[in-house]
């Protein structure tokens, strides 16, 4: 199941667009993850912010004195924000790590660079899913964040816009072990909403011509009643046929599906 979408997001998305009619939502971003990653290294301080017990004005007063002087505004009150919704004390530095990417994909919208990021973010999920020693090597968390970004250097640079890299070394500074590959596929899907439209993985086992997919994409979009953008996978274990995953939903058209269809008619 995809993760659950950033409740925060919704609250902040007004002062995304502030920022970005200031042409400051980059430094948006850098902000809001730069405040996340000095929550990690300062327990005591995102102990107090997650404090219930202390009054919100007292928060904010701290907030004023730590970001007063160099924070953007809308940077401010997007932690102020997330502060107040009660998060503890490791929460609240995923909350804010979240809304720093949800930043980064803002800014990827406005430019008009969206539908790049979604193919690149899908690309990198992809990747992932077939190289568990990548991703190993990026959830370690015995690994500098120093060297996981070289590790994405190395296998982006000059190959992926500047704001997949930055939303990827984002996420993978998280150090969601458990669910890298799923945090990044979720991503792109995200990237799609942004565009109302929903990203479809479809898995075959051998390439599909440019007519075949877009006889796929149709009958998919007439399927879930939804504008999609199709994503093609080889996947050998598929013999024949078409596996589409829609959201949570799977639509198995694939040869061995249809086997063991029959086989469970002809055994019931």
């Amino acid at each position: 199941m995809a993760p659950a979408r950033n409740p925060l997001t919704k609250r902040v998305e007004g002062l995304f667009a502030e920022a970005q009619e200031d042409g400051a939502l980059e430094r948006v971003a850098e902000e809001l993850l730069g405040f996340a990653q000095s929550l990690q290294i300062a327990p005591a301080l995102r102990a107090a912010l997650a404090d219930v017990t202390i009054p919100t004005a007292a928060k904010e007063s701290v907030l004023g004195d730590l970001l007063s002087h160099g924070a953007h505004p809308a940077t401010l009150k997007a932690i102020a924000t997330t502060v107040e919704s009660g998060y503890a004390a490791r929460g609240l530095v995923r909350a804010l790590q979240d809304l720093g990417i949800e930043a980064y994909l803002a800014l990827a919208q406005a430019e008009g660079a969206l539908a790049e990021v979604e193919d690149e973010l899908f690309r990198f999920g992809r990747l992932l899913q077939a190289s568990n020693d990548l991703n190993n090597a990026l959830t370690d968390l015995a690994l500098p964040a120093t060297q996981k970004d070289a590790v994405l250097d190395d296998l982006l640079g000059g190959k992926a816009s500047g704001r997949t890299v930055a939303i990827l070394e984002a996420v993978v500074a998280q150090n969601r072990a458990g669910d890298l590959r799923e945090r990044v596929l979720y991503l792109a899907s995200e990237a799609g909403r942004r565009r109302a439209r929903v990203v479809v993985e479809a898995r075959t086992a051998v390439p599909l011509d440019e007519d075949y997919r877009t006889r796929l994409a149709g009958a998919l979009t007439k399927a879930s009643g939804q504008d999609i953008d199709l994503k093609v996978s080889i996947d050998p274990s598929i013999t024949g046929g078409v596996v589409a995953r829609v959201g949570d939903e799977v639509l198995d058209g694939s040869v061995r599906r249809k086997l063991e269809l029959a086989l469970e008619r002809l055994t019931s």
